[in-house]
């Protein structure tokens, strides 16, 4: 091998690592962006949580009502003749 083809060598495995370097470095761009829409779905996703367990709560509530006019209903259908 010739000093010319080992300095091409060279020149090329330098621009193949300079390549691979702006590969990663767009990588991890992306990555960023992945993990900031994914903390962001996240919140969302909690809040959600928050939103669904206070409507739970409610319809408990509004479960035991129902089941207490139920019980009052029967009540007075036991009385009609």
């Amino acid at each position: 091998m010739d000093a010319a083809e080992q300095e091409r060598k060279i020149s090329q495995h330098g621009n193949d690592i300079a390549a691979i370097y702006d590969i990663l470095t767009d990588h991890s761009r992306i990555l960023d962006e992945h993990t900031r829409i994914l903390d962001e779905h996240t919140r969302t996703l909690d809040e959600h949580s928050v939103k669904l367990d206070t409507l739970d709560t409610k319809v408990d509530t509004l479960d035991t009502k129902v089941d207490t006019l139920d019980r009052k209903l029967d009540l007075v259908l036991e009385r009609l003749p």
